[in-house]
């Protein structure tokens, strides 16, 4: 018994294939195709995938103060260089220096954002509309906050253009600084500065960015948390631009922060809409200045030394 597969259309095209072989020439089969019957074959939609934000969120790498009123200031006590002076009996004693408090002022700002949709989509879609956008809400906030603070890491800091990247960030770390604001500072480069870092070695062929599981972003330098961002976040900043900021973070910056709501607001079912909304109070403030550093340029070039057997 012979098994006989495909049907007529199979067997034209095994016919035009052979056609081909002999004479070279193309016949035209067709039939009904893919496309006629689309309108019957089922369509699968799986389950939405979330793309992941691919860099580290600042707003908890700075400080965060919670606050009660609109205006307000933190008064910083400097620390002083004043001495006690030696005393003889019965001598009087010598007045000392006034302290010098430095206020740090802020000034609350209101930023809102909202996602409207129908009751159409709702009612319609399997889909969780209303979770999915709830999430995106927060990614706008986040998008604010880090928007805010590299503002704040970079107004009115003289940027620096360096042709020793690694030499200058140690200067930073060594003398700009002092140790406990060393001791505390983070490095934070655009990518574009991450690479070039990434790529160099030291005299000892080693890499320059050291792996740290214990580090919040993964990498050190110069036993600092590296905090790797977009080129474009960077103010005026344009893709491939090397970017880097020293500072002690939670030092330099500071949010102040009155209140963060989030919620669902119904219409009065004249439209039929819902709409999901974030309203924030907040100012984050460049509360030292002289505590950033904002460098640029490249690298300086480093001869490897070879290791010899002993």
């Amino acid at each position: 018994m012979k098994l006989k597969v495909g049907g007529e259309i199979a067997d034209k095209k095994v016919t035009a294939f052979a056609d081909y072989l002999k004479t070279g020439e193309v016949r035209n089969v067709t039939g009904i195709a893919l496309n006629d019957g689309k309108v019957i074959i089922p369509q699968t939609i799986l389950t939405p995938e979330k793309e992941v934000h691919q860099f580290p969120r600042l707003g908890s790498l700075v400080r965060t103060e919670s606050v009660t009123t609109t205006t307000g200031k933190l008064p910083i006590f400097n620390n002083s260089t004043d001495l006690l002076t030696a005393h003889t009996e019965y001598g009087q004693t010598t007045k000392n220096a006034t302290p010098v408090i430095t206020p740090i002022l802020w000034d609350l700002k209101t930023y809102t954002g909202s996602y409207v949709f129908s009751q159409e989509l709702i009612s319609d879609s399997s889909y969780d509309w209303q979770a999915e956008l709830q999430s995106r809400l927060t990614e706008l906030r986040d998008n604010t906050d880090d928007s805010l603070i590299i503002t704040a890491l970079t107004s009115g800091v003289k940027k620096t253009s360096s042709t020793d990247l690694l030499g200058d960030i140690k200067k930073v770390l060594n003398v700009t600084l002092k140790p406990q604001d060393s001791a505390a500072a983070s490095i934070v480069m655009s990518q574009s500065a991450y690479n070039l870092f990434d790529m160099a070695t030291d005299a000892m062929g080693r890499p320059l960015l050291q792996p740290n599981i214990t580090a919040a972003t993964g990498y050190t330098l110069l036993g600092k948390t590296v905090v790797i961002v977009d080129d474009k976040l960077f103010p005026s900043a344009s893709a491939g631009d090397v970017n880097i900021v020293v500072a002690p973070l939670k030092k330099a910056v500071i949010n102040f922060k009155l209140t963060e709501i989030t919620g669902q607001f119904q219409d009065t079912y004249d439209v039929w809409y819902k709409q999901l909304g974030i309203f924030l109070r907040q100012n984050v403030v460049q509360a030292r200045k002289d505590l950033i550093v904002n460098l640029t340029g490249k690298l300086k070039a480093v001869t490897v030394v070879q290791s010899t057997a002993v």
